[in-house]
């Protein structure tokens, strides 16, 4: 679903963000004065939190090694992701270590990741702060697009 354009009315104020609706002259129809129209993944534009539903094809780890060696444990509870204060967002796909509630390692699997960066100032270097690891498709597309939207 593309959700990228936003469609404007041209009969009123190109500045106007106004949502109220106002009488056209001629056959009296009502339309919105300059409200964009926007997909359902955009519900969240505008604000600072993406929501990540847990679910068995959600995992997450805040301690992400080089090489691929990072263990992706369950998300056991929905998130609310706050992307305001990161530096870099970075997304990737391939086959990742993916483990238990008690941290031992249980299987591997493809999948698709969305790491979240911050700045350390003391080291001067950035670094992952969090990763979100999908093995569903799906559920990594919708979190990515609200992201895109921002």
């Amino acid at each position: 679903m593309e959700c990228d354009t936003v469609n404007r009315n041209v009969y009123h104020k190109p500045y106007s963000d106004s949502s109220k609706r106002q009488r056209i002259e001629g056959e009296g129809d009502i339309s919105p004065i300059n409200g964009p129209n926007f997909c359902a993944t955009s519900q969240y534009s505008g604000r600072s939190f993406i929501p990540v539903k847990s679910s068995s094809n959600t995992f997450h780890s805040e301690d992400v090694k080089a090489e691929g060696h990072t263990l992706y444990g369950p998300l056991s509870d929905d998130t609310l992701l706050n992307i305001r204060n990161l530096e870099q967002i970075t997304f990737g796909s391939g086959t990742f270590h993916i483990g238990n509630r008690n941290g031992a390692f249980v299987r591997n699997s493809e999948g698709y990741t969305i790491m979240l960066w911050k700045f350390d100032e003391s080291a001067r270097k950035l670094f992952v702060c969090r990763s979100i690891l999908f093995t569903d498709r799906d559920e990594y597309w919708a979190v990515r697009s609200r992201m895109e939207l921002m």
